[in-house]
């Protein structure tokens, strides 16, 4: 049994025209003054097209010069018009049924293939044969009157009137050749539209004005707008000094009685009249497209302060072409000042400016550089970008990721050679380090590049000697540290993490970069974890921005050297780690065991509000510290989170944790505790206010400010020989806890013995 032949129809699609043309004209484009960057881009690949036929058959070049003319009329008893000229290839009526009757159809891709040889597209735009309709963004009414460059055989001296109310109907209407005032034919193509009421603004020169500068200022040809300008005129004198004169004869000169200070008439002001002048609109020549050492540093300012709307020269230019799987072609300025408005969340970055075949793209390129390079000031020129149809917005491409890498690098490098010159990098440090710090938090790929631009104050820069030679860590410098902006960080008192490590290698068994984190310089040159640091000879840097704990939580070691706190509990000195807690922990419980019952009173004490309280070896004058544990928030970091609006308060206490205290077995106060009655209410008082005292020392907050306030009160009060009137409730609370106490213990003593009988 054979089986029956199925019948398969092969169909093509359609598109209801009416419908396509509505949403290309009405939803591919964003914003309407595209248009006008389109179809002067559609000029200017018009013009290259006239160009290259002409060193192909040099019987079709000629002397004019290549131009693009946009003339506009203003409404007034009509509706607005906008006209765009241009002396390129032109159109035949074949040209036009396939350019601009067909949608998608890009004339210029199919140029570029009927000369594929010895052709470059470079400098040709066009690409998906959208751009002349986005005409009818502005204009209700679209007439191209259009002169071909190659004529057709048979249609010399002919041309083409084009004509289209939108929708999927046009007419064509055949016209003689015209020529110039010279006698000459005149070649190109010359687009009329007739403008929307809503778009009649794009008649008017000043907006043209500022649209052409945004998109097509750096455009290959010259781009002339009409302008009626006011021009003087020589005024005729002869018939008013003849008129003069007759009057003097006659006599007839009257004097009227003023003030004296009317003496004279007021002068005329001189006779203009408006004419009609042709204004270029892209005088300048994009610096990108020429080679760096053409490039003179007066040019450089002025393109700077071009793009920039910045008042003040650069501080550093780096300018380069990328040539090889992709090409582009970039100029990227770092300012000598910070805006305002840098870290501004709600401001959008338009530093770089995108342009693709010299024709404005956006200058919103967060997918081209780094949230960090925010500061960076440039233009970035690509033939090979990947845009949407409405050569709006970038496509997601290998491309871009590696333009954005290479910029990053670019910049990276450009930092570095800063840093050669002292004053610059000052300048540039003060202005820009936390985009540096932000950099080596979220650039995992060049953290350590990075880091080795980063200077911080340490104990052996910011510190002075006392007479003994010794470092003390409570004096006050010779000058106050600079904040973020003040263009007055003196290198002199900044040491790099290499530096240190060269300094560090010095010191037998230093395998760490110590840090000491902290809201001022102030507060971190007293922090007690220092002092032991300070009588060894341990330099330790000083992190007092408040994205240096950021920075530090992502860079955990550089270059073999762990980043290490000294404000943590398993924090260990230089010396400590090979050994091991193994063989050390014996010795040290054996040399501080008698320190045990005092350790565990003070945890009774203070119950949860510690993990555990320690013997330190880490401390030299200060009797007690407060520790954060190994994978706890420093004190620093805690205060930061605690000013976070929208913190996440579970996440919070989880990080905050318990906190270490930690005893220095060779202070007074220690000792002399160690004797106290752990039960009594004095050792509870004082050790109270030795983890209030410690918390503030090492830079945390106390968790009661009304009780230890009170406390203080009470000891001033004590040393002046005053006593302060209780409250009510505090006597009541004193009466009734000896009575509570003896009755617990005397059911406690009840209890065992019904144990006792019982076993």
């Amino acid at each position: 049994m054979t089986t029956p032949t199925k019948k398969i129809e092969q169909l093509t699609l359609t598109a209801d025209t009416d419908q396509l043309f509505h949403l290309i004209t009405e939803r591919l484009y964003s914003h309407p003054e595209v248009s006008i960057r389109e179809l002067i881009s559609n000029a200017s690949d018009a013009l290259d097209k006239a160009r290259f036929l002409a060193l192909k058959d040099t019987s079709l070049a000629r002397p004019t010069d290549y131009n693009i003319e946009i003339i506009a009329a203003p409404k007034s008893e009509e509706k607005a018009t906008l006209i765009i000229r241009d002396n390129g290839i032109g159109m035949t009526r074949e040209d036009l049924i396939k350019n601009l009757s067909q949608i998608a159809h890009s004339g210029t891709k199919e140029f570029l293939t009927a000369m594929k040889e010895g052709l470059s597209d470079e400098s040709l735009i066009g690409q998906f044969g959208v751009g002349f309709f986005s005409a009818f963004l502005i204009a209700e009414k679209v007439v191209v009157k259009t002169f071909p460059l190659k004529p057709t055989e048979g249609a010399e001296k002919k041309g083409y009137i084009w004509t289209s109310l939108g929708g999927g109907k046009y007419t064509i209407e055949e016209i003689d050749q015209e020529t110039n005032e010279a006698g000459e034919p005149i070649f190109g193509t010359e687009l009329q539209l007739t403008l929307k009421e809503k778009a009649e603004d794009y008649a008017k020169t000043d907006e043209l004005k500022k649209i052409i500068k945004k998109y097509n200022s750096f455009a290959r040809y010259p781009v002339l707008l009409h302008v009626w300008k006011d021009v003087p005129v020589e005024k005729e004198k002869k018939e008013e000094t003849l008129k003069e004169k007759e009057e003097e004869e006659e006599g007839e000169a009257k004097v009227e009685e003023v003030g004296e200070g009317k003496e004279e008439k007021e002068e005329k002001e001189p006779e203009t009249r408006k004419e009609l002048v042709k204004e270029r609109m892209n005088p300048v020549e994009p610096i990108w497209q020429r080679q760096a050492k053409e490039v003179t540093a007066e040019e450089y300012e002025a393109f700077y302060k071009e793009i920039s709307n910045d008042w003040e020269k650069h501080l550093a230019v780096s300018h380069f072409k990328v040539e090889g799987e992709f090409d582009y072609s970039a100029v990227l300025f770092l300012p000598s000042r910070a805006p305002f408005d840098l870290f501004d969340s709600q401001k959008k970055n338009k530093n770089i400016k995108l342009y693709v075949k010299r024709v404005f793209i956006m200058d919103d390129c967060e997918k081209m550089v780094p949230n960090w390079l925010n500061f960076v000031v440039g233009v970035i020129d690509s033939e090979q970008l990947d845009l949407n149809v409405s050569r709006e917005m970038l496509q997601e491409s290998s491309t871009i990721k590696n333009i954005r890498e290479n910029i990053t690098l670019k910049c990276i490098k450009l930092f570095e050679k800063l840093k050669e010159n002292q004053e610059d990098f000052k300048k540039f440090y003060s202005n820009f380090s936390k985009n540096l710090k932000l950099a080596v938090h979220e650039d995992s790929g060049n953290r350590e590049r990075l880091a080795a631009l980063l200077v911080y104050p340490s104990t052996k820069t910011v510190l002075k000697k006392a007479k003994s030679g010794r470092l003390l860590p409570r004096v006050k410098r010779q000058k106050k540290m600079p904040t973020y902006g003040e263009p007055s960080v003196d290198l002199k008192e900044m040491t790099s993490l290499d530096d240190y490590i060269e300094r560090a290698k010095e010191i037998e068994g230093q395998k760490d970069i110590y840090y000491c984190s902290a809201e001022t310089l102030e507060v971190a040159v007293s922090s007690p974890f220092l002092e032991t640091y300070l009588k060894r000879g341990i330099e330790v840097i000083f992190l007092i921005d408040a994205i240096d704990e950021y920075v530090v939580s992502q860079l955990r070691s550089y270059k073999g050297f762990n980043l290490t706190s000294i404000a943590k509990s398993s924090t260990k000195l230089p010396g400590e780690e090979k050994e091991g807690d193994k063989k050390d922990e014996k010795p040290e419980n054996d040399k501080h065991k008698d320190f045990t019952p005092l350790t565990d009173a003070v945890k009774k004490v203070l119950g949860d509000k510690i993990e555990k309280c320690v013997i330190s070896e880490k401390l030299a004058e200060s009797p007690a510290a407060i520790a954060s544990t190994e994978y706890g928030w420093s004190a620093n970091f805690e205060r930061i989170m605690k000013s976070q609006a929208l913190r996440d308060n579970t996440m919070s206490m989880f990080m905050m944790g318990k906190k270490v205290m930690e005893l220095n077995p060779c202070h007074p106060v220690v000792l002399k505790m160690k004797e106290m009655d752990f039960e009594g209410a004095e050792f509870k008082f004082d050790i109270e206010m030795l983890y209030s005292s410690a918390l503030l020392a090492s830079g945390y907050s106390v968790e009661d400010p009304f009780a230890f306030s009170n406390n203080i009160y009470n000891i001033i009060a004590k040393n002046m020989g005053v006593e302060l009137k209780k409250d009510e409730e505090e006597e009541e609370e004193e009466e009734q806890e000896p009575a509570v106490e003896e009755k617990t213990g005397k059911e406690e003593e009840d209890e065992e013995e019904k144990i006792e009988e019982i076993n």
